[in-house]
C-alpha cells in the first residue's frame, strides 16, 4: 500500500479535487494559447523568443505541478477503493 508523506500532498489534493476539469481545462486552453503566439514568433525576433520562452517554462511548470498533485489523488483513490473492497470481503 502506497504511503504518502506529510498533510500538504493531502491538502493541495483537496483543493484541486472540486475544481480539477476546470483548473485543468483552464491550463490546457492557456498552454495551447501561448504555443499559438509562440509559433508566429519571427526568428530574428531574439527579445520575443526569450519573453515567451519563460512563460513556456513556467506552464511547463505548472503542469508538471498538477501532474503531481493529480497523482497524489489517484493513490489516494486507489487506497479507498481497496479498502472498500477488503471491507466488502472480510
Amino acid at each position: 500500500m502506497i504511503q504518502l508523506e506529510g498533510k500538504t500532498n493531502f491538502q493541495e489534493y483537496a483543493m484541486i479535487k472540486s475544481n480539477r476539469p476546470k483548473s485543468l481545462d483552464d491550463l490546457l486552453k492557456k498552454g495551447e494559447a501561448l504555443v499559438s503566439k509562440c509559433s508566429s514568433i519571427r526568428r530574428w525576433n531574439l527579445y520575443k523568443k526569450r519573453k515567451y520562452e519563460k512563460r513556456l517554462r513556467n506552464m511547463d511548470s505548472s503542469l508538471r505541478d498538477l501532474s503531481a498533485v493529480l497523482q497524489v489523488g489517484q493513490a489516494l483513490d486507489t487506497q479507498r477503493l481497496q479498502r472498500i473492497i477488503q471491507d466488502m470481503y472480510h
